[in-house]
């Protein structure tokens, strides 16, 4: 549709301006005609110019006038066609000529002798005495062409601070108009067209994220929003998936006293637990991704964060623990950080969750089951710690994901001062039993867990690699 008004606009111009060219040039036949009897009509005196009226020369005066104002309406009809380089020079022309002509006749009127240019002397001040007048004559010519000149400019190039100023707007996004104004002639059209495209798309994309309205429906919750972007809320509704890096954080609890209880007991109990994690989970800047089982999937942006709120939701588990004297209840919590993708799976909530692959954080569940440990996490967690964080740690082994070696930690601190201070005090000869262990050296490795056990037998890890150590001797013999 607008092409079709562009198109019929210009065909229209194109008419109008043939028919005042038809009408310029009637007109300035006898203009030319009639001309020399309006120079003839004017005659000098001592106090200017007498118009000695005749009827052709009233004519050829209203004529020349006539001629005037088409020849400058189809001249600008001319400049508004052209490209802004063309149209700087064209305008200029004339504004040059006239210039050009006035000093040629300053220079030569000394020269010239007849009743006008004695008169126009006469006026100047210009005499043979005093030859420096025409001097002046020239620079004051040369000031008002310099002048006209930058007015000239400044009127053509309007149009270009308009569009530097729009172009701002719109990188800042704060265009509000439905229609953005640049004037000019044709040249500006194509961008004036353009800039309003670039708008109109700002405009789609700022409804688009009203009408998600994911924080007043409480579909996306503020850390989801925060973690996402502006930006990236955007990719998801486009695309659909998008790649961030974070913390994935596997909380599982569990209640190993099922005596006397039933199912429906156990899911109360646990999900009781459950209300009091989330709000931790919350509070530290992360959102719970998706619920499995008996545990969920939360997700971080920096491990700092992460590793508080695994501390915090260890002490509240203790805590009811220790309220509840029938509850028997142990939380297992695994943290990795690194890429993995966000999409839309669901086209009716647009609610993003994880779509690419768990299998690192999944083994790192395992493992954290299997020691029976409460939090571990692996080296690019340790490796992404703000530098002053403190954390007590020892390194529980590796894995293999995709010929990469995982190396997982499990942190100390979220056992008893009292045990804490013996897993430190025993934590470098548990490293070298894990690292002899890897390096199948069980005979070593046996060595340096007996060790431990001896002075340190509730520890977990050390016990369970003691008696894998004693299965692979076994196997051995």
């Amino acid at each position: 549709m607008y092409t079709i008004v562009l198109i019929a606009e210009n065909t229209n111009m194109k008419k109008t301006t043939k028919i005042l060219l038809i009408i310029f040039i009637l007109i300035l036949i006898p203009t030319i005609i009639l001309s020399r009897d309006v120079f003839l009509s004017l005659v000098p005196n001592e106090n200017g110019f007498n118009f000695v009226s005749s009827p052709k020369s009233i004519a050829g005066l209203i004529l020349i006038g006539l001629s005037m104002i088409f020849s400058i309406i189809l001249y600008a009809k001319f400049l508004t066609r052209l490209s802004l380089n063309k149209l700087i020079f064209f305008s200029s022309v004339p504004i040059i000529i006239i210039y050009g002509f006035m000093l040629f006749l300053l220079a030569y009127l000394s020269n010239l002798n007849n009743e006008y240019a004695n008169f126009i002397k006469k006026i100047l001040n210009i005499t043979e005495e005093s030859g420096y007048n025409t001097i002046l004559w020239a620079v004051l010519i040369s000031i008002v062409f310099l002048i006209i000149l930058y007015c000239n400019l400044v009127v053509i190039c309007r149009p270009v601070n308009k569009i530097e100023h729009v172009i701002s707007r719109l990188g800042d996004g704060k265009v509000k108009e439905d229609k953005l104004n640049i004037g000019g002639g044709k040249q500006f059209q194509t961008i004036e067209h353009s800039l309003i495209k670039i708008n109109n798309n700002y405009k789609e994309k700022d409804n688009t994220l009203k009408n998600l309205n994911y924080l007043d429906k409480k579909i996306l919750p503020k850390p989801i929003y925060k973690f996402l972007g502006r930006e990236s809320v955007t990719i998801l509704e486009r695309d659909k998936k998008v790649k961030k890096v974070g913390v994935l954080a596997s909380i599982k609890i569990s209640n190993t006293s099922f005596n006397n209880i039933t199912l429906e007991e156990n899911f109360k109990i646990i999900n009781a637990y459950m209300n009091s994690i989330a709000p931790l989970i919350k509070k530290s800047g992360g959102f719970i991704d998706k619920y499995i089982g008996e545990g969920i999937i939360a997700i971080f942006s920096k491990p700092d964060s992460a590793i508080d709120c695994s501390r915090n939701i260890i002490r509240v588990v203790r805590k009811k623990n220790n309220n509840k004297i029938n509850d028997n209840i142990s939380v297992e919590i695994a943290l990795h950080y690194g890429d993995f993708m966000l999409g839309v799976t669901d086209e009716e909530e647009k609610v993003p969750t994880i779509i690419s692959n768990l299998n690192i954080i999944n083994k790192i569940a395992n493992i954290t089951k299997y020691m029976k440990s409460s939090l571990v996490f692996s080296k690019s967690i340790l490796d992404n710690l703000s530098l002053n964080y403190h954390i007590e740690y020892r390194c529980l082994g590796f894995f293999k994901e995709e010929d990469k070696d995982i190396y997982v930690y499990e942190d100390l601190s979220c056992y008893s001062k009292n045990m804490t201070f013996k897993l430190l005090k025993n934590k470098n000869i548990f490293e070298k039993g894990v690292m002899y262990y890897n390096n199948r050296d069980y005979d070593k490795s046996l060595l340096y867990f007996q060790e431990i056990l001896k002075s340190l037998p509730e520890d977990n890890a050390s016990y369970i690699y003691y008696n894998k150590t004693k299965e692979k001797l076994s196997l051995k013999s």
